[in-house]
C-alpha cells in the first residue's frame, strides 16, 4: 500500500503540481481496506450493478484476456458516475453548497433544473440503506475530532431530501456514497482518489472471482431476447417514407 500511495503521489505532483497530503488516519484506513477481503465481493449481490462490476472479470477471463484486463473491466465499470464514481460527485455536491444553510436552495434549483444529486437514490433500496447507519457513525467519530463542516452539510442534505416531495415521492434516500464522500474528504483523500480507494477494497473479490473462473474456464455469451415488433414486409429503400 505505501508503494502505491508513492507512486500516486508522485503523478499527482507531476500532473497536478499538488503533493499528496493524507490525514495519518486515512493511511491506516486504506491499508485496512486493502488487507480486507470482504466476503461480499465473492458472492452475487442482488444489485444489478454490482453484479456488472464483479461478472466483467470473469467476461474478459472467459475470452482469454489475462488478469491485467479483467481487472481493467472491473475498474471501468465501477467508475461510472452512477456506481463507485458517485462519491466524488457527492462530495463536489457539497463543496458547492459550502455552508449547512444553503442546502435547501442548492437542492431546491438541482430538482428545478431537472439534475441529479449524487450520492442519493438506489436502485434496490427503497428505504435508507442499511451501509448508512455505520458510515454515518464513522462520520460522526470523525467530525467529534475535526471542524464536522462537511459532516453537518452532509446532514442537512439528508434532512432536506427526507422531507422534500421530489425525494419522497420516489423513494429516493441517502445511500453508501452520500456518507463516504465527507468521511474520505474530511481524512485528506483527493477527490481524484475517492474511487481509487473503492477499487482497492474490491480487487481481492475481483481477484477470487477471477481464479474461480479459470479453474472451468469458458466463453460467457451474454443471451437477449428480442422484444421489438413483429415480422414486418420489406420495402424497398426508394419506397421508404
Amino acid at each position: 500500500m505505501e508503494e502505491l500511495l508513492k507512486a500516486y503521489g508522485k503523478k499527482r505532483q507531476e500532473d497536478l503540481g499538488a503533493p499528496l497530503e493524507l490525514h495519518p488516519a486515512t493511511r491506516k484506513m486504506l491499508q485496512a481496506e486493502a488487507a480486507k477481503l470482504r466476503p461480499a465481493a465473492s458472492n452475487k449481490s442482488s444489485s444489478f450493478l454490482t453484479i456488472l462490476v464483479r461478472i466483467w472479470p470473469r467476461v474478459a477471463i472467459g475470452a482469454g484476456a489475462d488478469v491485467y484486463c479483467a481487472i481493467i473491466a472491473a475498474i471501468g465499470t465501477l467508475k461510472g458516475l452512477l456506481h463507485g464514481g458517485a462519491n466524488q460527485k457527492a462530495m463536489e455536491t457539497f463543496l458547492q453548497i459550502g455552508v449547512p444553510e444553503n442546502a435547501a436552495d442548492y437542492i431546491e434549483a438541482l430538482v428545478a433544473r431537472h439534475e441529479r444529486l449524487m450520492g442519493v437514490g438506489h436502485r434496490i433500496y427503497k428505504v435508507e440503506d442499511p451501509r448508512v447507519r455505520h458510515l454515518r457513525r464513522q462520520v460522526q467519530a470523525l467530525a467529534d475530532n475535526s471542524s464536522g463542516q462537511w459532516q453537518a452539510i452532509a446532514e442537512q442534505v439528508g434532512r432536506v431530501v427526507a422531507e422534500h416531495p421530489h425525494f419522497v415521492r420516489r423513494q429516493l434516500n441517502p445511500n453508501v456514497e452520500f456518507y463516504s464522500a465527507p468521511l474520505l474528504y474530511t481524512l485528506g483523500l483527493p477527490l481524484d482518489l475517492f474511487t481509487a480507494a473503492f477499487a482497492i477494497s474490491r480487487v481481492s473479490g475481483w481477484m477470487a472471482h477471477i481464479h474461480e473462473q479459470l479453474a472451468d474456464n469458458r466463453l460467457i455469451r451474454p443471451k437477449a431476447d428480442y422484444d421489438g415488433p413483429a415480422a414486418r414486409g420489406f420495402v424497398a429503400l426508394g419506397e421508404r417514407g
